[in-house]
């Protein structure tokens, strides 16, 4: 650093110099609160002139030595540019009053302030390539004779919000004509920053990032973008041209909307996606700079190149993303995958687009999507998924059968890929009214397994339909009264209902008008309008009678049977490994999907499948539907006594059952009851069922061997618990 000095923002501005947002800075990003505060600021200046001046705070500079002679002086704006731009939409708002007041002095002075000799051609701040057009509407003075835009730039929305603030401060002064020179001398004459001039040796980007490590972080995209064009001009390609012939595609605003299901925008989604593919390793969530930044070092001497290939990939990214230009097949690849939320496997994706055939991918991604699908209705954890991609993408080599490969693969040691019976287990329960939008997809995937291969298609845009329950979330017995023989029956069947109004078996896809008509009503309403409205050949299908928990999974087990048949199974299901989902033996359901010939099916049979509900981190689908209420899925196993176990587990061996004629004490007790009564093992559902405790809660505690004189054991295939046995006596 050469020195560091006070200055005024007067100071700054008025000499011939222009001022230059170099590549590595991020946008333009203040938005109301920072204007309001420096407004509020100002005010406090103008109330108190013996206030003193007012600290804007540090910017960093440094010149810029390839001006050629007679033009210029040119300075980069290392830090600061943020401060920098909204002085000069204040400015311009200033000189905009002052054209209206008719102070022909005052807006000669603003402009000395904003453009090299008055030349609106020059601004004195030269922004980022991707801000100059906000940028110059904002000081150029062309907002005020155009209309409100709900999209227009965030300069221009400054510009309105300082113009309101100074009329709005006008109107209560004496005198504007002199309250607007008093503005603009606070402005230009009171607020001052320090200024630090940085050596031509100094790394201006270094130091940018050292600066703004501690304050809002920047994208990881914006980084890497920065850095890119950083590296541009020093190997001499001109930074406009790198920006505009690559990287201005991918400036564009759909790339930073939130990727449903992430934390993270598009761009910064797509851009480890591409690096993941590129080096066949594995790119954490959180640290995608620094890794790219290797990935750029190593292409140092073929930048364009690189820059071409990003800008392709981004490309193949967004037909995949969005279902543009795809097969029908790959479209509902595509739709499905984007309601999963689950983006780990995009650069396996992007790789079989890039490199097999429509026919030979298909397999491939008829796997994956059979993985994925299968393991989010099961409840499994999606946070090995990053592990598994980089093998998976050496494996791919492009004389590889890709379908061999990702079914291999997936189906290997402890990868879960959950069996025909696990699913159909896991649908009966499964919450898939938390995850709507995937609940539509899985709903389309069951209604075109039905329809059969040969039946004429139905297409449906997402958003024209929207899932419903049958029987109500709030279903009253007034409407949908409960047929006992006693109160316990009665009890057991208003606690059954509950727990499954939220599972696919009691949900359907309608037309939003349809949706709002029926309501809450009674089925004998509801059948007659579905049947008679809805051109959905599974919506045909429904009984005429629907006023039961048993009815609901009759159709859950039709429902699972469909979506197990849709989807892929497993190679080699009973090579499952020990943790992992046990042989689907006896499975009535073989045909798959759209492959093979089919037509509709009025009944498919279901078999009990083992318990397959694991703990999951899956990520929230952050559903668009209009019917939306928050994903309601559980990102672990823990219930909501999961922390609160007062079970008193620590009974004895031999205490298997309660005391005679008396109702089981915690959960513990429950378990032995149910047990004892029938006689022999239980599975985890059908402990469910007997005690009315959450699965998932069974299922821990169990496998844990945390409840005292009950054991895990196997029945017909699947895990389930039994009692001790007892010690002889002595």
């Amino acid at each position: 650093m050469k020195k560091a000095y006070t200055c005024e923002i007067d100071r700054i501005f008025t000499d011939r110099a222009r001022y230059v947002v170099p590549p590595f800075q991020r946008n333009y990003v203040w938005t109301g609160a920072k204007w309001d505060l420096l407004w509020q600021d100002i005010l406090a200046c103008a109330v108190r002139p013996d206030r003193g001046n007012h600290f804007l705070g540090a910017i960093v500079l440094q010149d810029d030595d390839t001006v050629e002679i007679g033009q210029p002086k040119s300075t980069f704006v290392v830090d600061g540019q943020q401060r920098l731009t909204t002085i000069q939409i204040l400015i311009a708002a200033i000189r905009s009053a002052a054209e209206k007041a008719g102070l022909t002095s005052l807006v000669e002075r603003t402009q000395d302030l904003t453009y090299i000799d008055r030349d609106v051609t020059q601004p004195k701040l030269v922004t980022a390539l991707a801000d100059a057009e906000g940028f110059a509407l904002a000081i150029g003075g062309a907002v005020a004779a155009t209309s409100r835009a709900s999209d227009e730039p965030t300069h221009v929305q400054a510009y309105r919000r300082f113009s309101r603030c100074i009329r709005d401060w006008l109107a209560t002064q004496p005198d504007p004509a002199e309250a607007l020179t008093r503005l603009l001398d606070i402005v230009t004459k009171r607020l001052y920053v320090v200024v630090a001039d940085l050596h031509d040796h100094d790394d201006p980007q270094a130091i940018y990032e050292r600066l703004n490590s501690g304050g809002e972080p920047l994208r990881a995209s914006e980084l890497i973008r920065n850095h890119i064009l950083h590296r541009c001009r020093r190997q001499g390609i001109p930074v406009t041209e790198a920006y505009t012939q690559y990287w201005e595609s991918l400036d564009d605003g759909a790339w930073y909307v939130r990727a449903p299901g992430s934390t993270e925008a598009d761009i910064d989604v797509f851009l480890r996606s591409y690096l993941i593919l590129e080096t066949r390793t594995e790119v954490p969530e959180r640290q995608l700079f620094p890794p790219f930044r290797d990935y750029v070092a190593a292409h140092e001497d073929d930048l364009r190149g690189m820059l071409t290939r990003i800008v392709e990939s981004a490309n193949l990214f967004r037909r995949i993303r969005t279902g543009t230009g795809l097969l029908p097949h790959e479209r509902r690849f595509a739709d499905r995958m984007r309601a999963s939320g689950i983006y780990a496997f995009m650069p396996v994706v992007m790789h079989l687009f890039s490199t097999y055939s429509a026919e030979q991918r298909r397999p491939a991604l008829d796997a994956l999507e059979s993985y994925v699908l299968r393991r989010i209705i099961c409840s499994r954890p999606s946070r090995n998924y990053p592990d598994l991609v980089p093998p998976l993408l050496r494996a791919l080599t492009p004389d590889a059968d890709p379908g061999a490969v990702v079914s291999e693969y997936l189906s290997g040691p402890r990868r879960g890929w959950p069996t025909d019976a696990a699913v159909r287990t896991a649908i009966e329960t499964w919450n898939a009214y938390g995850r709507r939008r995937l609940a539509k997809e899985l709903l389309l995937l069951a209604e075109q397994q039905y329809s059969g291969r040969h039946a004429e298609p139905i297409a449906f845009a997402l958003h024209d339909l929207s899932v419903e329950h049958l029987m109500p979330q709030a279903w009253r017995e007034a409407e949908w009264p409960v047929d006992a023989a006693t109160e316990e029956e009665a009890m057991h069947e208003r606690a059954a209902r509950n727990r499954l109004t939220p599972t696919l078996g009691n949900l359907t896809v309608i037309t939003p008008d349809l949706n709002g008509s029926m309501g809450n009503r009674a089925w004998a309403e509801k059948y007659p309008a579905l049947t008679g409205n809805s051109r959905l050949r599974i919506n045909q299908a429904l009984p005429e009678t629907f006023a039961s928990a048993a009815d609901i999974r009759r159709r859950g087990a039709f429902l699972a049977g469909l979506i197990v048949a849709a989807l892929v199974s497993p190679p080699d299901p009973g090579r499952a490994q020990p943790g992992e989902d046990g042989p689907d033996a006896g499975s009535s359901v073989t045909v798959r999907g759209d492959r093979d010939p089919g037509g509709p099916r009025e009944e498919v049979s279901i078999l009990d499948g083992d318990e397959t509900a694991g703990s999951g981190d899956l990520l929230d689908d952050a559903d668009t539907d209009t019917d939306a209420d928050p994903d309601t899925d559980a990102d672990t196993d823990a219930d909501a006594d999961a922390d609160n176990d007062t079970d008193g587990d620590a009974d004895s061996d031999g205490a298997h059952t309660g005391t005679p004629g008396a109702a089981p004490a915690g959960f513990a007790a429950q378990i032995r009851a149910a047990l004892a009564a029938a006689g022999g093992p239980l599975t985890y559902l059908e402990l469910a069922e007997a005690t009315g405790l959450s699965r998932s809660r069974i299922r821990r505690r169990l496998q844990q061997r945390a409840v005292s004189g009950v054991l895990p054991t196997i029945k017909d295939g699947m895990i389930a618990a039994k009692l001790k046995p007892r010690r002889p006596a002595p």
